[in-house]
């Protein structure tokens, strides 16, 4: 993959974060472990590809 396309993928994976993070507080308290660890993991990759 190039830089390009892996910056692509973090870009589309960024947008249904967000889409999908407003709806966390309706979840129970492990689907908002699992989503809040997720997007941390997520956060911590992004910051090695950049």
């Amino acid at each position: 993959m190039s830089d390009l396309d892996i910056k692509n993928a973090v870009s589309a994976i960024e947008e249904v974060l967000a889409a999908q993070l407003p709806r966390v507080e309706g979840l129970g308290d492990m689907e908002k472990f699992v989503a809040r660890k997720f997007a941390a993991q997520f956060a911590r990759y992004k910051a090695d590809i950049n």
